[in-house]
Formats: structure tokens, C-alpha cells, sequence
């Protein structure tokens, strides 16, 4: 991810000037911080995978370029915890595929820049239609009512996105362990897996 936003602000530099990438490319040196404050968040992560460890039906959703990471993190909870886990972009989700939430079910929304009108109005339906828990990882809006927030103050949007990459691995170990998953040999993973023994 370091590398594809390096070669990312590298081009914005080619394209426009080095000035217009200089606010983002000194954050990067604070990365190293903003993953110190999420790691402070463990016990709050805890919590909630304690929670996500009993549900059956969870939904990672999320607008722009939160999917990616929606994405990821749904794999990861569903590798190490075996969990039937999904991602899909909030809009998207709102059309047929929220029937699932009929039963008791968790949606989690990941958000790396300011959160949109329209998920504002679709969350806020989603609790009023059918009251899952619903829980945000990044920033959110004062006007949507989580039972669990995770998040880590950031300059930007950048920093931001290492930050609730964090998270969401943390989420995905926490739980494997609270189903007591073998997190170092998980099933299915053998090719990618190094086994240090050999």
C-alpha cells in the first residue's frame, strides 16, 4: 500500500509540481505514530471482536476508496476465523442485498475521508429498517449513532487508511482467537503460510 501511494504522489509530482505532494509526503513520516495510537486501541478491538466472534451474518461496507479496505478486511476476518464475512460498497448494498439484515446480523462501515450524505441516509435507514448493530471504523459523522467506533485521529486521508488497515487486521487476530482459530496455521493458507520449523 506504501509503495503504490508513493508511486501515486510521485506521478501527482510529474503531472503538477513537488508542492502540490509535500503536505501528504511529510505525514508519511508520522505513520510510525499513527500505528503506536491504533495499537492503543486493543482493548476496545478486543471488545468488539468478542462481539463479531458470535454473529453469523456480517457485512463490511463502505464508499470510495474504503471498499478496497472493506474488501481486505472482510478476507481476512473469513481466512483466520472461518467466518462467512462479506464487503460490499453502502450504495450497492441497498439495493436487494440488505435483505440479509432481516435476521440478526452486524454492518460494519469503514470511512477514510469525510462520510457522504447519502451514507448518512443510508445508514441511518439500515438502523431504522432493521437495527443491526452497526459499528464504524474511521471517521464518522455525529449523526450516525454506532455501538462501536474505532478510529485514530488523522491529518488525512492517507494516514488514515494505514490506520484502519491496522484495525481491521487487529479485528480479524482478535477474533480468530476468540474462537480459538490457529492464527500462525490457518486452513486453506498453506501455500502463503511460512512454516518457521523447517
Amino acid at each position: 500500500m506504501l509503495c503504490l501511494i508513493l508511486i501515486s504522489l510521485k506521478l501527482v509530482e510529474i503531472a503538477e509540481n513537488e508542492n502540490a505532494t509535500k503536505p501528504y509526503k511529510e505525514s508519511l513520516s508520522k505513520l510510525p505514530a499513527i500505528l503506536e495510537k491504533a495499537l492503543e486501541h486493543r482493548e476496545d478491538i478486543r471488545k468488539f471482536a468478542k462481539h463479531l466472534a458470535k454473529e453469523n451474518i456480517v457485512i463490511l461496507t463502505a464508499e470510495g476508496i474504503s471498499y478496497s479496505l472493506a474488501k481486505e478486511g472482510a478476507l481476512k476476518i473469513k481466512e483466520t476465523s472461518y467466518k462467512n464475512i462479506s464487503a460490499a460498497i453502502l450504495g450497492e448494498f441497498m439495493h436487494g442485498h440488505v435483505a440479509v439484515l432481516n435476521n440478526k446480523a452486524t454492518l460494519v462501515f469503514i470511512s477514510v475521508d469525510k462520510v457522504s450524505e447519502r451514507a448518512v441516509s443510508n445508514l441511518n435507514k439500515i438502523k431504522t429498517d432493521y437495527n443491526p448493530v452497526i459499528a464504524v471504523i474511521g471517521i464518522s459523522d455525529n449523526r450516525i449513532k454506532p455501538q462501536y467506533h474505532l478510529n485514530v485521529e488523522c491529518e488525512n486521508e492517507i494516514q488514515q487508511l494505514f490506520a484502519n488497515v491496522l484495525i481491521l487486521q487487529l479485528i480479524a487476530l482478535e477474533t480468530a482467537l476468540k474462537l480459538k482459530r490457529n492464527v500462525d496455521h490457518p486452513k486453506g493458507l498453506h501455500k502463503v503460510v511460512v512454516d518457521n520449523t523447517i
